[in-house]
């Protein structure tokens, strides 16, 4: 979490076959509904104290539930991708065990923080 206490989080387009349920939580709470990786341009905010610990994950809808930042996943894989971009952080997930194809775009979330810019 930066230091405004605000993650802007914007959903993008996806390359998948899968509407993945994309969920997030902060400093090990409960996990709370994002959005489906098909609803690219839908935008929400995380309001947390600065430096908390934001955490995200997908649920396929066959049932695979892929942690981002952790290889703690039923196939023992980190699910997750981060790019640095000009305005924060890309994360791409692969939505598939042992990593589908290996592109990281079955789900994607843009990161920024809004107080960056102000």
């Amino acid at each position: 979490m930066g230091s405004s206490g605000s993650l802007q989080v914007k959903v993008g387009q996806s390359d998948a076959a899968f509407n993945d349920n994309m969920q997030y939580r902060v400093n090990g709470g409960p996990w709370q509904h994002l959005a489906h990786s098909k609803d690219a341009g839908d935008k929400s905010i995380i309001h947390a104290s600065p430096g908390s610990e934001v955490q995200f994950r997908i649920q396929t809808p066959e049932g695979n539930t892929f942690r981002a930042g952790t290889t703690r996943n039923v196939d023992g894989l980190d699910h997750g991708r981060v790019n640095r971009t000009a305005n924060g952080y890309t994360l791409g997930f692969e939505d598939q065990r042992g990593n589908g194809d290996g592109d990281f775009n079955d789900a994607i979330l843009n990161l920024s923080d809004p107080g960056r810019f102000r």
